[in-house]
């Protein structure tokens, strides 16, 4: 026994590895991932890996933890039996522990909750031999937006699993405003590739209210005959002539 302490301080016995992990998945208040799970273990010290391991077996066999199958990923939640043994043995937790792992939930509760709400899979559908990409968002177990993608290769189900997981918030709000929009909206300005040119000719016949083809002038709008040099009529100028 004194090798063990020795070697690690803050190692417990099999009872306190249950409850660390119990009073962690209970205070996230989210089903914690096989990773998540490791990697919060190995930031505290809390057990090695494969005490890690073990324990979620035997909390699985024993009911205090409940197994859930996310496609390729596995996650736990506390059960009843779980809650009602933290409730009864948490003081069993040092003071010290517990502050630390308030802390650990504190600092990476959004990333953990961010993950969660976001999910991106895909598989094969074997009736038309093509890869159906699922892709959600999700807030409060409600169900904000789901969009079901075939595609024709691996490569291009890998591709949209990826970018909707880096750019969701941009991909959601996208697609949100274009399936908001009032059916009498004025449709939205097609845009037109760089360096492109507009679709209309010049010199083409406009709408009302933009020039057209001029119509001949009427007679009354004819010029009429150029006066004779000087400024004088015919007119005038007999009259000059009888005076």
């Amino acid at each position: 026994m004194a090798d063990v302490k020795n070697h690690a301080p803050l190692h417990y016995n099999q009872v306190e590895h249950k409850l660390v992990l119990l009073y962690l998945i209970d205070k996230m208040d989210l089903p914690l991932s096989r990773s998540q799970i490791t990697d919060f273990v190995r930031e505290g010290e809390y057990m090695d890996y494969y005490t890690l391991q073990q324990t979620l077996a035997e909390m699985v066999d024993g009911a205090y933890l409940e197994k859930i199958q996310d496609n390729n990923n596995t996650r736990y939640s506390v059960t009843d039996e779980g809650m009602t043994t933290l409730e009864y043995f948490e003081n069993h937790i040092p003071s010290g522990i517990r502050t630390k792992i308030s802390k650990y939930v504190h600092d990476n509760f959004h990333s953990v909750k961010r993950d969660f709400e976001i999910t991106a899979n895909y598989f094969l559908d074997n009736e038309t031999d093509e890869f159906v990409v699922k892709c959600g968002v999700y807030e409060d177990k409600r169900v904000l937006m789901e969009i079901n993608v075939s595609v024709v290769s691996r490569e291009q189900a890998r591709l949209i699993q990826t970018n909707w997981k880096s750019n969701v918030s941009a991909l959601y709000m996208n697609i949100l405003s274009e399936l908001a929009k009032p059916a009498d909206a004025e449709p939205a300005e097609p845009v037109e590739p760089v360096g492109s040119e507009p679709p209309s000719e010049e010199g083409s016949p406009s709408e009302e209210g933009s020039p057209s083809e001029e119509e001949p002038p009427s007679e009354e709008e004819l010029p009429s005959e150029e006066e004779p040099p000087g400024g004088q009529n015919e007119n005038e100028m007999d009259a000059g002539k009888t005076g």
